[in-house]
């Protein structure tokens, strides 16, 4: 949803795909119609999994609130990426995917892998920001550009990378 965001306020055309159940699906997808981004909602019997950020204003420091999601069933995640499948081979100018965040419970650690091979198929380039198994599914699967942090790099590679030398030649 943030990926959207800020690339629509830089003008680009993108659609929001998300999960919305109850009344914080509802939610979203008024905050959503409110910015201008059109979504691609995928019904789920649960509520849509909030997190939320709290500036402390002394400090500076932000505090970030990721709370759980809920378990989607094999109906649901199929659902989503039927759904993906078919607006993504329909529309001819998609050029990027962007693939992120951790997968909700219930959903197979090759759900970012299968999402590569579908965006494969259509000749977009896949970007991924994920971590653990989901991330080396999407890799092994093909991805034009990922993003991990430095433990999800070490994680990856199994190798400690304590210096900017290690980290560039990995």
């Amino acid at each position: 949803i943030n990926v959207a965001r800020v690339m629509h306020r830089f003008g680009a055309d993108v659609t929001a795909m998300y999960a919305q159940g109850g009344t914080l699906g509802q939610l979203l997808r008024r905050l959503l119609d409110q910015e201008g981004i059109p979504g691609l909602p995928v019904p789920i019997t649960e509520e849509t999994r909030e997190d939320f950020t709290i500036l402390e204003e002394m400090s500076g420091r932000q505090y970030r609130f990721i709370l759980p999601g809920p378990t989607l069933s094999e109906q649901e995640w199929r659902a989503f990426l039927d759904t993906f499948a078919a607006h993504a081979l329909h529309d001819q100018r998609t050029r990027f995917v962007v693939a992120s965040g951790s997968l909700p419970p219930g959903v197979p650690i090759d759900f970012y892998g299968r999402i590569a091979w579908a965006t494969k198929q259509t000749g977009a380039k896949l970007v991924i920001d994920t971590s653990g198994p989901p991330l080396k599914s999407a890799l092994e699967a093909g991805v034009y550009i990922v993003k991990p942090s430095l433990r999800e790099f070490k994680e990856l590679t199994a190798a400690p990378l304590e210096s900017e030398h290690d980290r560039v030649s990995a």
